[in-house]
């Protein structure tokens, strides 16, 4: 990550992918998905035991990453958090909604519009 210190000098996942594994990654391989997520553990692993910390950010839907240089580049780490922890409560939410209404004696269907997320 070297090359990659500040926001501006960002790597978007699949060209990072691609440095790393030398091919394109293709999202509907499993095998890719599974190095994929073998480069986020070491990049979370990086932040948690070592003095590189890997920030993303979020470009019209297109992760990208670098190594935190400034207060700017450490904000755009702590929005992603602070969207992370939001969804994190809505889930708690939810959860609490489940048990008070009874969800486990519901059928457990995936509705129709959701079916085709799935093909």
């Amino acid at each position: 990550m070297k090359d990659h210190i500040g926001e501006e000098n960002h790597i978007y996942k699949h060209d990072l992918f691609k440095k790393i594994f030398k091919k394109e990654c293709n999202e509907t391989d499993i095998r890719d998905w599974l190095r994929w997520e073998f480069v986020r553990r070491a990049m979370h692993y990086c932040r948690v035991r070592t003095d590189c910390f890997i920030g993303s950010r979020n470009h019209d839907g297109f992760w990208s990453y670098f190594v935190l240089k400034d207060r700017l580049d450490a904000s755009y780490y702590c929005d992603t958090l602070q969207n992370a922890i939001k969804k994190m409560n809505q889930m708690q939410v939810r959860a609490l909604a489940s048990v008070r209404q009874e969800w486990y004696k519901r059928q457990w269907k995936l509705p129709e519009q959701n079916k085709k997320l799935l093909v």
